[in-house]
């Protein structure tokens, strides 16, 4: 019998016949994109769930994170504290702006960047930080917003994991100073592409609205901008998939919860540990030396039963883009994390069964 495949970040898309009917009407208008009535829904649907006074609809979260950066109007010359540990896109809109990447290591324990290590790197030639709320951890956040205050730099947020998670007091989106959300297809919630942009500042909600349109405001060309709208195909498919957020977290934390009874008895795996006002979207599995294999073993013999799991991440500064500027950093955490993290396979396609299918291979694979 051929088992059914199970992988990391496949799209959760409910009641496809309810969604086509959809995007029917939005052809029966005829109007495709340029700000139409299903981005202006989607903004503000969103801006109402996250508490945030604006939310900008993008055609996806790197342009978002590069016209956030644009808007803050960055000193060229100026150099920015991110981690190394995250997803390239992070990085590379800052070449694209002229400006220096300064990677710094993370906190081991969240994934994340650690606030006492962050102001440790601040100097006359930092002009910004660019936190990441990996895995949707929000915890570091205030930290960072402390020292960004304290330093008087923006703080932008990648938040491309961080779609409906919250701190009990604020959600993501109203943390720093602007937020990045991703609607692509593998995330929480997802548009088939897309990001979505959210800043409580009026000026900076102004510039980037005209930012993603050409550069124009109010039918006068006043930047040089870029074409960054998002079609209403694509916001339609993400409103769609926003009315199903509650159910989307109750399964992606029962199945979190398999996981975690999964492996409970197996030694040298751990799970990340997720807190209350996550979205739990992402299976984080840590692989230590005590189960026995390395990472690339256990991917490859999971892989090898049907089980498509993904490792994350690859160091940005010892990777080719960066390496020859950056790669005599030492990031200690970084690397070690990268030899032990992978994702497992999560989201709407995974079953009870299907955990206990994973966990059985898991089991049978530490026991050598």
């Amino acid at each position: 019998m051929t088992l059914r495949l199970l992988t990391t970040g496949a799209p959760q898309t409910p009641d496809l016949p309810a969604l086509m009917q959809k995007i029917q009407a939005v052809f029966a208008r005829n109007q495709l994109s340029n700000h139409g009535p299903e981005a202006q829904q989607l903004e503000a649907e969103v801006s109402a769930w996250l508490g945030v006074k604006h939310t900008i609809a993008v055609a996806n979260a790197t342009l978002g994170l590069l016209l956030a950066c644009k808007a803050l109007d960055l000193d060229s010359s100026g150099e920015v504290l991110l981690p190394s540990f995250t997803f390239p896109a992070t990085a590379h809109v800052l070449p694209w702006l002229h400006l220096k990447p300064v990677f710094i290591d993370v906190n081991p324990l969240t994934h994340n960047l650690d606030s006492d290590t962050v102001a440790q790197h601040v100097t006359d030639r930092t002009v910004a930080i660019l936190g990441v709320q990996l895995w949707g951890h929000l915890d570091h956040v205030a930290g960072l917003k402390q020292v960004a205050d304290q330093a008087r730099l923006p703080l932008v947020m990648d938040a491309a994991h961080a779609l409906g998670c919250g701190d009990g007091v604020t959600m993501a989106g109203a943390l720093g100073t602007i937020e990045v959300f991703s609607l692509h297809a593998t995330k929480f919630i997802h548009g088939l592409e897309g990001g979505l942009i959210c800043t409580q500042d009026d000026g900076l909600a102004e510039t980037l609205r005209a930012l993603i349109n050409f550069g124009y405001h109010q039918g006068v060309l006043q930047y040089a901008g870029l074409n960054a709208k998002l079609n209403e195909v694509s916001a339609t498919v993400a409103r769609h998939n926003l009315q199903y957020k509650d159910a989307f977290i109750a399964h992606n934390q029962a199945v979190y919860a398999g996981y975690q009874e999964q492996i409970a008895s197996i030694e040298g795996l751990r799970l990340y540990p997720y807190v209350a006002g996550s979205n739990y979207q992402y299976m984080v599995l840590e692989v230590f030396s005590a189960f026995g294999m390395t990472v690339d073993a256990l991917l490859h013999a999971l892989q090898a039963e049907g089980v498509l799991c993904k490792r994350y991440f690859t160091p940005l500064h010892s990777s080719l883009p960066y390496r020859e500027a950056h790669g005599d950093c030492v990031l200690p955490h970084t690397d070690a994390l990268s030899q032990r993290t992978l994702v497992l396979p999560g989201g709407q396609q995974m079953t009870p069964e299907g955990v206990t299918r994973v966990g059985a291979l898991l089991r049978r694979l530490s026991a050598g």
